[in-house]
C-alpha cells in the first residue's frame, strides 16, 4: 500500500537496508554490539538491534547469552486468535450507514467501510471461537463467510462477490495469533520486555504497550518511542 511504499522510500533516503526472507535463528551479543544469524546461515552485526516479532515468537529466537527473564516476560503477556475475511462486492446489499453488524450467524461480526463508499465487508471471528475453524480452508471460510451474510441479508450474495481475502492468522508461523492482551501478570512483563538488554537488545512491539493503545497500530508506536525505557 501507499504507506508501505513511503515508509519503504524515506528508509531508503537514509541509507537502510531492507533484508526480506530471512528468519532470524540467533541473537548474540558480542563485544561490539549484536550479530544476528538467519536460518539460511546468514550473518549480520550491528551496535543495537529492535526486536519486533509478535511475542509468542520471542521464544523462538536463540539468545546468546540466554535471556530466560523475556522469555518468560513474553509468556505473561495475552495473544488473542483471529480470523479476518474481506470481502469485495459488485453493489452494497446492507444499509448505506451501517458501520458495524453483529449476529448469531457462524461468522456474526461484520463491518464495512463506512463513510467511504467501497462495497467492502469485513468478517471477524476472534478468541477461543476461532480456534475451532483455523483449520479450514480458505474456501470453507469463504463458503461460510457467504452463507452467514445471506441468511443475514436473507440476499443472494454469492454472485455479487468479486474478490476475497482471508487472514487466517492462528496457522501462520509467523504470527501465531493476532493481538495481544493484558493479564494479571503483564504489567510486570511489560516492565520487562521494555527494559534493554545492555544497551544491545531492544524489544519494541504493540505487545509492551501498557496503556489503552495495546494491541493496534498505536501501540506500537508509542512502544517505538519510547526508545527502550520501563514504564513510570
Amino acid at each position: 500500500g501507499k504507506v508501505l511504499e513511503d515508509l519503504q522510500s524515506e528508509c531508503r533516503k537514509n541509507g537502510v537496508q531492507i533484508i526480506l526472507n530471512q528468519q532470524v535463528e540467533q541473537v548474540e551479543q558480542t563485544a561490539d554490539g549484536v550479530r544476528v544469524q538467519t536460518q539460511i546461515e546468514e550473518t549480520y552485526e550491528t551496535g543495537k538491534i529492535i526486536i519486533t516479532v509478535p511475542v509468542p515468537l520471542v521464544s523462538h529466537i536463540k539468545f546468546v547469552p540466554e535471556l530466560p527473564e523475556k522469555i518468560a516476560a513474553a509468556e505473561n503477556i495475552g495473544f488473542g486468535q483471529a480470523i479476518k475475511i474481506v470481502l469485495r462486492f459488485s453493489e452494497k446489499f446492507w444499509p448505506v450507514r451501517m458501520s458495524f453488524l453483529f449476529s448469531e450467524e457462524q461468522i456474526g461480526t461484520w463491518w464495512t467501510q463506512y463513510p467511504k463508499p467501497d462495497p467492502i465487508l469485513v468478517g471477524w471471528l476472534a478468541g477461543p471461537k476461532a480456534l475451532g475453524y483455523k483449520d479450514k480452508s480458505n474456501e470453507e471460510l469463504l463458503e461460510i463467510a457467504q452463507q452467514s451474510l445471506e441468511k443475514i441479508f436473507k440476499d443472494e450474495v454469492r454472485n455479487k462477490l468479486v474478490a476475497y481475502k482471508v487472514n487466517n492468522w492462528p496457522i501462520d508461523k509467523f504470527a501465531q495469533g493476532a493481538y495481544s492482551y493484558s493479564k494479571p501478570e503483564s504489567k510486570k512483563a511489560y516492565r520487562q520486555l521494555r527494559t534493554p538488554v545492555a544497551n544491545k537488545i531492544y524489544f519494541a512491539c504493540e505487545a509492551v504497550c501498557q496503556e489503552k493503545e495495546t494491541a493496534t497500530v498505536e501501540g506500537a508506536l508509542v512502544a517505538a518511542l519510547l526508545d527502550g525505557r520501563p514504564p513510570s
